[in-house]
């Protein structure tokens, strides 16, 4: 899978920081030892992908739809402890 990862310094082998280069309005990554500077390949520093269980997405879409029914008829979300619930 593409996408960020690490990159290192090859004159040190420290870390590479991503960096704006506002002249040239590019993404570049330094080296904060030596000061080497490489272009980056794309304007992606960081990505954060999640994946849900289908049992997740439901209720997800449950308290949407609640949500927006309680919006268009005035009300509040009200969450209350019921006597079936189990507690933590």
């Amino acid at each position: 899978m593409g996408g960020p990862h690490l990159r290192f310094c090859p004159t040190s082998n420290d870390l590479l920081y991503p960096k704006e280069d506002r002249t040239r309005k590019r993404l570049v990554y330094t080296c904060k030892t030596c000061g080497y500077q490489e272009d980056a390949e794309s304007g992606c520093v960081y990505r954060n992908e999640f994946s849900h269980t289908e049992a997740e997405k439901t209720v997800v879409l449950l308290v949407r739809r609640t949500r927006a029914r309680n919006r268009a008829n005035g009300t509040k979300d009200v969450h209350r402890a019921g006597k079936n619930r189990s507690r933590c």
